[in-house]
């Protein structure tokens, strides 16, 4: 598991009770995803408490309180790794990668598997996926080939209906394989997909950069895939549809930056975000209706490692100051993406990383911009 152990400075975040409640207590769980629908926080995560890493689930009220056990999703031989999940409309779509096959499930918000483990991808890791509510249906990418064995080679992408049958041919999207699997991110504008990720095409391969590609409402690439940075060092973490363009969180020789890409691939800014925000590879973003929220990892005023989350405008002017979600003495890594959830906004995350009390955790609290 990748991680970054340092924050070069620390963050003064405010403390606010954001409503903690711990998950799952096993001290082997790992990279949470979480989503909301039905009236319920669903949250999904990796964990090798039985040996082998297996995907489970658990649910969360409305009001912050857990429900019942944990839902284990996978028995497999092999690791279940890179959960995804959201909410379809009717119930929760479950995406991970077993090997180098992803695979689907659904779950109800009875906690009821309606589709067990399906097959979608034969060649494949890091999916990232979308519910298309417009169109009633997923977009999903990943990093992937064509093929069944052979080591990923690029950004791949597809529409799956709710029962994961394939609306359109998997396709490429980077014109130029760019050395290691770096994960992909999707959302939609309603109608059709934009994609970004990091290859490392330029500086004849030895630089990362972030490239965007749009995918119209029938599957089919449009245009060229553009590649918008050129710092030489840029990681991509998290994107969202901001509702006129999408906008993509990234870290490298910049810092901390936005970068907004009209769907046609224009690129129309990529600068560091204010706030002196932490710096860090693991970071979520969502937009609410006139601002981002973010959720990251800073050094608190405590001096441990907490999970962070902060607005900002548009143009990635920070909006009031960072604020501590997590509680912990000890060190708190791997935060998912901000969820909303009418006028509250919830982020699970690992905390007490790699102590005898890790666990996922979750909070929620009334966001403030509303």
């Amino acid at each position: 598991m990748f991680l970054i152990m340092f924050t070069p400075f620390s963050v003064q975040a405010k403390q606010y009770n954001w409503e903690n409640v711990v998950v799952t207590e096993a001290n082997t769980a790992f990279v949470p995803d979480l989503a909301f629908g039905g009236g319920k926080f669903g949250v999904l995560y990796h964990d090798s408490r039985n040996g082998n890493t297996e995907i489970y689930f658990n649910f969360i009220k409305k009001n912050g309180e857990k429900i019942g056990n944990d839902i284990r999703i996978t028995n497999d031989p092999s690791d279940s790794m890179d959960p995804n999940v959201v909410w379809n409309g009717t119930d929760f779509g479950i995406f991970w990668r077993d090997s180098w096959k992803l695979y689907y499930a659904r779950i109800s918000t009875g906690g009821n598997i309606i589709l067990d483990k399906t097959l979608i991808i034969e060649g494949g890791v890091h999916p990232s996926v979308v519910w298309n509510q417009k169109a009633e249906e997923y977009g999903l990418a990943w990093w992937g080939d064509e093929d069944t064995d052979p080591t990923p080679g690029g950004a791949r992408f597809v529409r799956l209906d709710r029962e994961g049958n394939k609306l359109s041919q998997l396709i490429p999207l980077n014109s130029v394989n760019g050395g290691g699997y770096y994960r992909p991110r999707i959302d939609t504008d309603g109608y059709g997909y934009g994609v970004s990720w990091s290859d490392m095409r330029t500086c004849s391969g030895a630089c990362r950069e972030v490239v965007f590609a749009y995918v119209n409402e029938n599957g089919e690439k449009v245009g060229t895939d553009e590649v918008l940075t050129s710092t030489g060092a840029e990681h991509l973490n998290a994107m969202v549809w901001n509702g006129n363009e999408f906008a993509i969180i990234t870290y490298g020789n910049a810092g901390i930056s936005l970068t907004r890409v009209h769907k046609d691939g224009t690129l129309l800014q990529f600068s560091p975000l204010t706030g002196n925000p932490p710096f860090n590879n693991n970071m979520g973003l969502a937009w609410d209706k006139d601002h981002y929220i973010l959720s990251t990892i800073g050094v608190s005023i405590t001096g441990d490692n907490d999970i962070l989350v902060a607005n900002y405008g548009r143009i990635g002017n920070i909006i009031g100051e960072y604020i501590t979600i997590s509680t912990s003495n000890l060190q708190d890594y791997y935060p998912s993406k901000p969820v909303i959830a009418g006028g509250d906004i919830a982020v699970s995350w690992v905390a007490n990383l790699y102590e005898s009390n890790q666990n996922i955790s979750f909070a929620k609290a009334h966001n403030s911009q509303q």
